[in-house]
């Protein structure tokens, strides 16, 4: 996985985890153990999606050409084995089937490959003593077995190959979340601890340190990529929930979404360009912004939503 994820996620593991064990310290200032919370929460998605990548990593090419390689290198023994022995395509036992050289296995599509191991283990079952002097002994049934589930893993996992670049998206997406809680929150409530436990403070100021080069370390954008996205965050100003039910205009696309349950907005497919949008509801004051797309990055946002005060009558 990327450094940058690496070092972004590490700083985030480590401001948690002070956070839990100072539960008392929180105690003196509650906005703040409530956006740390929200922080908790979002850290368990983002593991989730790193176990998710971590899984996909066996469709990564060179792993399956490994597996591919030893499958048909074994394979290919075992083809040799039973020609030599003397078992041929017109015995009822292999009807279809060819004995492959080891190139031509490796050039198989994983499930042809799959098929021929399955004819080839279900010839050895039938001929086990007889082939025994030919290497086909316990332990190489075992290792082809073995080597049968290794396969099964990697042709899973070679279908979420495309589900990898979506599940990196989601990851930068709530990254960039956490991002908007840190700066928008938590780093400047975390200031007051100064005055209330400079201890925490300090301990808090080096867990928050990400290092310089890989805090602002950018993937290099494909030549494909022509537009850019939007995330923002919203908070209720009393409460420090998630602002849900809040209407985002987009003026000069038309673009009208409302808020999620976690108070976000996500729109992706944006023309690099400065745009002006508007946040309203009957239960917030309005606020107008601008923000900038650029191509292959997102624009993360965080706003406070203030109600607005009832008006008392005479």
């Amino acid at each position: 996985m990327n450094s940058k994820y690496v070092y972004y996620l590490s700083m985030v593991a480590r401001v948690t985890y002070l956070c839990e064990n100072n539960a008392a310290v929180l105690l003196l200032l509650p906005a703040f153990k409530g956006f740390v919370t929200q922080l908790i929460a979002m850290k368990a998605v983002c593991d989730g999606y790193v176990q998710t990548l971590q899984a996909q990593t066996l469709a990564n090419t060179d792993i399956g050409v490994a597996i591919k390689r030893e499958i048909a290198l074994n394979l290919g023994a075992a083809a040799s084995a039973i020609s030599s022995y003397g078992i041929t395509i017109e015995d009822e036992k292999l009807i279809g089937f060819k004995i492959y050289t080891e190139n031509e296995l490796f050039h198989l599509k994983t499930q042809e490959l799959k098929a021929i191991m399955i004819t080839i283990l279900k010839a050895i079952d039938d001929n086990k003593t007889a082939l025994i002097p030919f290497g086909i002994t316990t332990a190489f049934i075992s290792k082809l077995t073995g080597l049968q589930t290794k396969l099964d893993t990697f042709n899973v996992s070679k279908n979420l190959i495309d589900l990898h670049k979506n599940t990196l998206e989601a990851l930068d997406l709530e990254i960039s979340k956490i991002r908007i809680l840190f700066k928008n929150h938590l780093d400047t409530i975390a200031e007051m601890f100064q005055f209330d436990s400079n201890e925490f403070y300090k301990a808090y100021l080096s867990a928050r340190k990400v290092p310089h080069h890989h805090m602002h370390a950018k993937t290099p954008v494909p030549a494909n990529v022509t537009t850019g996205q939007l995330a923002v965050k919203l908070l209720e100003k009393l409460t420090g929930l998630p602002a849900q039910g809040i209407t985002l205009s987009i003026l000069a696309i038309n673009f009208i979404a409302i808020s999620d349950t976690n108070g976000e907005y996500f729109k992706d497919k944006l023309l690099p360009a400065e745009y002006s949008a508007i946040l309203t509801s009957d239960k917030s004051e309005p606020i107008e912004f601008t923000f900038i797309i650029k191509i292959g990055e997102t624009t993360e946002l965080g706003f406070i939503m203030e109600s607005i005060t009832p008006k008392t009558t005479i």
